[in-house]
């Protein structure tokens, strides 16, 4: 989605959607493409709602320099942070913008499952196997015939 919604006047580093699993830390940074040009008023959103600049918020915002860029710094990516984020601001008197979205993973986990599970020869048997995760795993079964 980047450069979706606006000017490409604006740079995001690393550029592109990004997907990342719960509690990763990681961080986009938001600047003019031209560096004789400042981005005045830069500001983030996420899904429209201004991105606070407390840093002791787990997703925040830190500018940089004279306020000419700014970071969004993700402490710990949660489920509720997936969506799209906006970096905003007004460059020679327009206003520009470039977006990314967000993609939020959980990753699989095998919830009462046996590690261990036996079967009578000949009989009928059924293996568990429950498996969760964001977004919800495929479960594939292969059989290895021995003897």
């Amino acid at each position: 989605m980047q450069g979706s919604k606006g000017s490409q006047e604006l740079a995001l580093t690393p550029e592109g959607d990004q997907a990342r699993f719960v509690g990763d830390t990681f961080f986009v940074s938001c600047s003019s493409q031209d560096p004789d040009l400042r981005v005045q008023g830069i500001s983030w959103t996420h899904n429209g709602m201004l991105v606070s600049t407390d840093i002791t918020q787990p997703v925040h915002v830190e500018m940089r320099g004279d306020g000419e860029a700014a970071d969004i710094l993700f402490q710990g990516v949660r489920n509720g942070d997936d969506g799209d984020y906006t970096c905003s601001g007004v460059l020679g008197g327009k206003r520009v913008q470039d977006s990314f979205a967000l993609t939020v993973h959980n990753p699989v986990s095998f919830e009462d499952t046996p590690t261990v599970q036996a079967a009578v020869a000949g009989a009928d048997f059924t293996l568990e196997c429950r498996v969760k995760g964001e977004p919800p795993p495929v479960v594939t079964w292969k059989h290895q015939h021995v003897g």
